[in-house]
């Protein structure tokens, strides 16, 4: 614990955290966002005890420390998160690119229709974030359900991540 910037670091090995995902679901190397972290935490015998309730904040898995998450270095992987998940009103698409180039950041409904093109062109190398409205391409407010994000590079790499959208 830093009491001086008021933050915390939690190491912990990703084979541990890699053993609890389902056989279905990509591994979490560097490059991964992590949405919606919960948990719990305590001191030893007695001691206080705290569920994390937030589930609210993601994070850049980044080998590079504290300051990693800051530019200084794009991940070596496409990554792609959706956050809050459930949403009742916007949802952030955080997203990283491995290097720059021609991109697009899509969102699809459950029958794999196309919803809404939410940025198409040039992406930057490194994580960004990019706010959905929940609004469709024809500016009609989307009906609750599943959807999915899908960021797809000129190189034929895609990533695609679920999402539930409520009313």
């Amino acid at each position: 614990m830093d009491v001086a910037t008021n933050t915390i670091t939690v190491k912990v090995a990703l084979s541990k955290i890699n053993a609890l995902i389902p056989p279905s679901h990509s591994p979490i190397v560097e490059g991964s966002w992590l949405a919606g972290l919960r948990g719990s935490a305590g001191a030893i015998g007695a001691g206080p005890r705290d569920n994390t309730r937030g589930g609210r904040f993601n994070f850049l898995v980044n080998f590079g420390g504290i300051t990693g998450v800051e530019p200084g270095g794009p991940p070596a992987i496409l990554s792609l998160t959706a956050s809050p998940n459930p949403s009742r009103r916007a949802t952030t698409l955080f997203y990283s690119m491995p290097s720059a180039g021609q991109a697009r950041l899509a969102i699809y409904d459950v029958r794999g229709r196309l919803v809404s093109i939410l940025r198409s062109g040039r992406f930057d190398a490194g994580p960004s974030r990019l706010l959905w409205d929940g609004r469709t391409a024809a500016g009609d407010r989307a009906t609750e359900g599943v959807y999915f994000a899908a960021l797809e590079t000129a190189g034929g790499e895609r990533m695609v991540s679920r999402f539930v959208r409520l009313r």
